[in-house]
């Protein structure tokens, strides 16, 4: 997964969620790569 989708993937609206996101996005990567895979 390129930087770039990473952050196209990544668009939190509230400064909560982007502190949360910013801490698991290897987490979304990883559920965003096996539902892409299948």
């Amino acid at each position: 997964m390129s930087q770039q989708e990473e952050e196209s993937v990544v668009v939190p609206t509230l400064e909560s969620d982007r502190n949360r996101v910013i801490q698991t996005p290897r987490f979304l990567n990883e559920r965003l790569c096996r539902l892409q895979a299948r």
